[in-house]
């Protein structure tokens, strides 16, 4: 096996002719675990999120049938337990999207026995919207105005405190 060697005038060195060929390759190699690398962690990341689904329990048209409240819970696997529920606004016969989008959510608190209506919905004459939230359960978002339309909500008390003298 030949090899041929050359002085560089400049450094005095002398330079095997395969080193720059080795030098590229070893770049290229590099690069390629580089980009390698990015794709198998961005293929584990979006593995790794949750693929949540939401299932509609409810809509009610508003009387002017100009909006939907729709009443979804979302379940996104294990990430998430107990009894929650989440409000979307949208306008009529518009689809609810996949990503999260409603502007209400409420969550069983975990001491209390789940209810049997845990939300309910009711548009006013006026067009607001009522939302009935039912005891033992946490609202953790809620506004009071989407899209024009006035959002009330009403805490009705638990059998328990209203028995209570």
């Amino acid at each position: 096996m030949r090899q041929t060697l050359t002085i560089s005038l400049q450094t005095g060195c002398i330079m095997n002719s395969r080193l720059p060929k080795i030098l590229t390759a070893s770049a290229i190699m590099l690069l390629l675990l580089m980009i390698g690398g990015f794709a198998l962690r961005a293929m584990l990341e979006s593995t790794m999120q949750p693929q949540c689904q939401n299932q509609i329990l409810s809509t009610l048209v508003a009387p002017q049938g100009k909006h939907s409240a729709i009443l979804f819970a979302r379940d996104c696997g294990a990430t998430t337990g107990g009894l929650a529920r989440h409000i979307a606004l949208l306008p009529a016969g518009a689809q609810l999207p996949a990503q999260e989008g409603g502007f209400f959510v409420a969550v069983l608190h975990r001491d209390a026995p789940a209810p049997a209506e845990p939300v309910r919905l009711a548009w006013r004459p006026n067009g607001d919207l009522q939302i009935t939230v039912a005891p033992g359960m946490e609202m953790y978002h809620g506004a009071t105005s989407v899209r024009g339309v006035a959002i009330h909500y009403q805490f009705p008390p638990s059998p328990s405190a209203a028995a209570q003298p």
